[in-house]
């Protein structure tokens, strides 16, 4: 199915028995393991040479043609390196070793100079027209050997050398601060490391039909192209394996929602993933691919491809789910270069032959187990037994533990010495047959259990597989808890179905940590100030907010005052108790605010307290709010108000305070409190999200249409008379009809893709109803906007409806 050639690296290593040892045999065990386990390492060729004469260089530069030259040896500070010539070990100036490469250039791409102070003859190559890495400060010989597998192994990956080279160096790096390895690239000037790909990828022919198509019929296609590691397959290379009968193509690349998220990348042989950003990008991607609906009735095939960790694969199985009788095709690259895919879904049925994993004792015909601990699942397509890292894994989980169950394929594969099994296009719908029992036999046997962990020792398909054969539905919607192996130990990635928020991510550098500290203090300033000078008369209540009673603006005045706000950022986002007498402002809301400018956050500060002082005669508490987000129309009403009296509240009292100015300039505050009104709902999103809503709940969107609205009429105040004519009365916008589909708590998550819904609005008991007009007014338009946050387009846009019905919408005109 597939060819490939390899990249010579021509290997020179020097060992002086009257010097230091160099740790040259770990050195080429860790670049062969690195290698080994990279599912392009046939990809480099390493020819060892140890102790040869520098007269031997351009005989084996003749011979091998090497587009890498590595050279591991001793340098001293002057920039010699420690050589052998005529079986003697000498120290030569870098003028002696130019001379023996100069006739190398054009077939040498690449010179490794694993050698301390490097840096004369790597600048000296440079000058010749070679690419070069060496280092100007020594090199620690057990630093030296993680470098060079890291870049090897990343190199047969497929990143281009700029990448791999910053990757290994970061890694050689890590860890060790007081160590730090100066390893630095140069290139000629007309030679960008980043175009050089040196490891082949290989030649792959167009997919062969697996599975019957109907005559006729020509089927969508999606592809998840899990690209989380850098390296592995390219979006190309997978297209050219696609069947060419198909209507649209839709591409999904992981790592766009991974940026979009400010998730990195993931390097082989680092194990300190952000789990919650990869799987928050994940689930994007899976939205975005359940989304697609192209308006027809033709059936659309998902294709999995990629290169990403064992939880990031089995996640997409769990939500494209094998009851849910899609078509899907497994593109996966196996150890030898050759490319395996097989497809799965309607109609199509494992071939006859023997099972691959052999039954497990556990889950024989009449076992019944009461427990109602956490289940183990531990799939092994290579053989071998249960490892004790699975049952520690378990234990240091803590919580009750039922069992754990293996599956174990024992086959020996007579084709390879090593015992160690290679999947094949069969073995692919067995596996998935064989889990799927399997889900079922575990519901049987464990009927009370508390949920499942996995483990997969295997290919990324296994993982794959393994998710879509964990039917949440016969499950009985028990959590799936993902395990990942770092080498040593198993460690928790995270569970599913995911939680509905993310955690936060705060960057710790000494820049990031000084602006939360700015923000802090801004909008620490805009409380303090509203709180030595608000007064009750500017607490009144819209009309149509009736909490609380003719007594609240002297009660909530009087909690405002005894409130104290720490005096540096606390927690994650933020917390008001006005029983404790306390408010915290978290790092996480403090780094999402951290683009707005001092006045911004001061009126930030002030709506957020005023928002959270207006839940208390609401009588939405600490006691009861959790889960209330899921009674959407409920939460809107309550927060419509409790927006509707901090806008009002904070824009009387700036009103008042800057006196005839602040009167005729009424309808202006009004508009800057509604923008940042906005503004901070989209940092409370960004702080889940990134920079882009890839899950938009459709009460979300509407709260958005909302304020956006609210935002167009207030430029049409021209005195605060009319403040509490536009904040006193209910306003409802909505899109409608809406493509979308409910998540596990069940919030109906918008489609990115609409048709033409239309826009309505409901104000004072009258309908507003707006459709497309050409491109004048698109609604559909309104969803790309807010899942973008593009907050002043929005505004822009339903100024058009302000114009359109301004009898209704600016009544105060009238």
């Amino acid at each position: 199915m597939s060819t490939s050639t390899s990249t010579d690296i021509l290997y020179l290593g020097f060992q002086p028995d009257d010097a230091a040892p160099l740790m040259l045999e770990e050195e080429l065990d860790a670049i062969d393991k690195r290698l080994a386990s990279s599912q392009n390492g046939h990809a480099l060729k390493l020819h060892i040479h140890q102790d040869v004469g520098l007269e031997d260089i351009p005989g084996l530069l003749a011979r091998i043609k090497p587009s890498v030259f590595h050279v591991s040896c001793h340098g001293n500070a002057e920039g010699y390196l420690r050589l052998r010539q005529n079986g003697l070990f000498l120290d030569f100036p870098p003028e002696q070793l130019v001379e023996r490469l100069r006739s190398a250039r054009g077939v040498v791409r690449l010179v490794v100079l694993n050698a301390c102070f490097s840096n004369r003859l790597r600048d000296a190559l440079v000058a010749e027209g070679f690419a070069v890495i060496g280092t100007n400060d020594r090199v620690y010989s057990d630093r030296a050997g993680i470098f060079s597998s890291v870049l090897y192994g990343l190199i047969a990956d497929g990143l281009n050398l700029e990448a791999a080279f910053h990757e290994a160096r970061e890694v050689a790096m890590a860890g060790d601060s007081a160590r730090r390895v100066g390893y630095a690239l140069r290139t000629p000037a007309d030679v960008k490391a980043d175009d050089l790909v040196l490891a082949p990828l290989p030649l792959v022919e167009p997919l062969r039909a697996t599975g019957p198509i109907p005559t006729g019929i020509r089927p969508h296609q999606v592809v998840l192209h899990l690209d989380a590691y850098n390296g592995g397959h390219s979006v190309e290379e997978v297209k050219a394996l696609l069947d060419d009968h198909r209507e649209e193509r839709k591409i999904l690349r992981l790592s766009d929602f991974m940026a979009r998220l400010g998730v990195p990348r993931l390097t082989h042989g680092r194990h300190d993933h952000d789990w919650a950003g990869l799987a928050a990008a994940t689930q994007a991607l899976i939205d975005d691919a359940l989304a697609f609906l192209p308006g027809d009735d033709r059936p659309t095939d998902y294709i999995i491809s990629g290169s990403a960790p064992h939880p990031t694969f089995a996640h997409v199985g769990y939500a494209l789910s094998s009851w849910r009788g899609r078509r899907q095709t497994v593109i996966h690259r196996d150890r030898d270069g050759g490319v395996l895919q097989f497809v799965l879904g309607e109609g199509l049925k494992p071939g006859r032959g023997p099972r691959f994993f052999a039954p497990s004792p556990k889950l024989k015909a009449g076992a019944l187990y009461r427990s109602r601990g956490q289940v183990g699942l531990y799939l092994s397509a290579l053989g071998g037994e249960e490892p004790a890292t699975v049952l520690q894994h378990m234990d240091e989980q803590g919580g009750d533990f039922a069992d754990v169950v293996s599956l174990l394929h024992t086959t020996k594969d007579p084709n390879n010495p090593n015992g160690v099994t290679k999947v094949t296009e069969r073995d692919g719908p067995l596996i998935a047959e064989e889990l799927i029992q399997l889900n079922s036999d575990l519901a049987r046997c464990y009927p009370n259990h508390g949920g499942v962990t996995l483990f997969v020792f295997g290919p990324d398909l296994l993982a794959f597989l393994a998710g879509r054969a964990l039917n949440p539905r016969q499950q009985r919607n028990q959590r799936l808890s993902l395990a990942y192996y770092d080498g040593q130990r198993y460690h928790h990635a995270y569970s599913l179905p995911l939680a509905p928020n993310r955690a936060p991510h705060v960057p710790q550098d000494d820049a990031a940590k000084l602006r939360r500290r700015d923000v802090f203090d801004a909008i620490k300033r805009g409380v303090e100030t509203l709180r030595k000078t608000l007064k009750k008369e500017d607490l009144l209540p819209p009309r149509g907010f009736a909490a609380g009673g003719e007594a609240m603006p002297e009660r909530l005045l009087k909690q405002l005052n005894t409130l104290a706000l720490n005096d540096k950022p606390e927690g994650e986002v933020f917390e008001l108790s006005v029983g404790r007498r306390e408010m915290k402002i978290g790092e996480g809301i403090c780094h999402a605010l951290r683009d707005l400018d001092a006045e911004a956050l001061a009126r930030f500060g002030r709506l957020l307290t005023l928002h959270e002082l207006a839940h208390q005669p609401q009588r939405l508490l600490g006691t009861n709010y959790q889960g209330v987000g899921r009674a959407g129309v409920v939460l809107e009403d309550i927060d419509f108000w409790a927006d509707a009296f901090a806008l009002l509240s904070a824009t009387r009292w700036e009103v008042r305070d800057l006196g005839a100015r602040g009167e005729r300039e009424a309808g202006q505050i009004l508009e800057k409190n509604i923008r940042v009104h906005l503004l901070g709902m989209a940092a409370f999103d960004r702080m889940e999200q990134g920079d882009a809503l890839a899950r938009l709940p459709e009460r979300r969107l509407r709260r958005y249409l909302l304020w956006s609205l609210q935002r167009a009429r207030a430029e049409q105040v021209h005195s605060p008379a009319a403040l509490d004519t536009l904040l006193g009365e209910r306003l409802v916008v909505e899109l409608a009809p809406l493509a979308g589909r409910l998540d596990p708590q069940g919030d109906k998550l918008v489609h990115p893709e609409q048709g033409e819904p239309q826009l309505f609005v409901a104000l004072g008991g009258v309908l507003l109803r707006e459709p497309k007009l050409a491109d004048n007014f698109v609604p559909a338009r309104l969803v790309g906007l807010t899942r973008d946050l593009k907050l002043d387009a929005l505004r822009d846009q339903l100024r058009f409806l302000v114009d359109q019905h301004a009898a209704v919408l600016t009544a105060w005109e009238a």
